[in-house]
């Protein structure tokens, strides 16, 4: 859940970086069910020019960053796995479930094996948020991936043991840009007086504030498209839609495979 912590912080530090253009590289993988070893992409270096409400990195950068995945069932290797999971995973490969997610985006896969393994809950839903990322361009997919984020986010939040806690104020801020984004306004909206009831009395950042400001006027004017916080929204929509285009490429050429 670290993720969590950083929310608010990632969200000041756009261009904070000194510019570089995004590198990546090659590294033998093994499978961990097959032993089956490969050559896969990894992320070297990269910057953050902008970032967006959602918290997706917008620039030169992976995002969300390429992950290894096993040519021989598909399996995503976004960590590596104790010897317990890798025999839950052997049997699971093995069944439609698992064999249906196939046509999906890596950063999917991920997600829905972290809930197989029965994961933390705050990662799931980043797993199926950078999901959406991969599939920015088919709206019935992106849609979808949000969907999912957004039902984890919602138990998550719903079932916190300190609601108003950073951790679960975090959570819920995320929650009403997710359901914005699907275009549930009325959704976001109940997210939004929830976490504005909740945060009575606390002392909140100007950050946090104007996120909850800007959210507001998003809400009302019924907007699910991106936007970029405290930056050239041109030039950052620009340097985005570059990305989703990459992003597309890369998915139609592993489909080729």
């Amino acid at each position: 859940m670290k993720w969590l912590t950083a929310v608010v912080s990632v969200l000041v530090i756009a261009s904070s970086l000194p510019a570089s253009a995004h590198k990546t590289g090659l590294a033998t993988k093994t499978c961990p069910l097959s032993g089956v070893e490969f050559k896969a992409t990894v992320e070297m270096s990269g910057t953050r020019f902008c970032t967006r409400y959602d918290l997706k990195a917008v620039g030169p950068i992976g995002s969300p960053p390429a992950v290894p995945v096993c040519p021989d069932h598909g399996l995503v290797l976004y960590r590596e796995f104790t010897e317990a999971e890798v025999a839950s995973l052997r049997t699971w490969v093995t069944t439609p479930s698992f064999q249906s997610l196939a046509p999906t985006a890596p950063w999917w896969r991920a997600a829905e094996t972290m809930k197989h393994l029965h994961e933390d809950p705050a990662d799931i839903a980043w797993g199926y948020l950078m999901a959406s990322w991969q599939v920015e361009l088919d709206d019935v997919q992106y849609r979808r991936a949000l969907g999912e984020a957004a039902e984890v986010l919602h138990a998550f939040v719903s079932t916190h043991a300190e609601p108003t806690s950073e951790q679960a104020r975090n959570s819920l801020l995320l929650l009403v840009e997710v359901r914005r984004l699907r275009g549930d306004f009325q959704l976001a909206q109940k997210c939004l007086d929830t976490l504005r009831a909740r945060s009575v009395g606390q002392a909140l950042s100007p950050t946090v504030q104007q996120l909850l400001t800007d959210e507001q006027t998003f809400i009302t004017k019924q907007d699910r498209t991106q936007h970029y916080l405290g930056a050239d929204e041109e030039g950052c929509r620009a340097a985005d839609r570059s990305q989703q285009h990459a992003q597309q490429r890369s998915l139609q050429g592993a489909g080729d495979h």
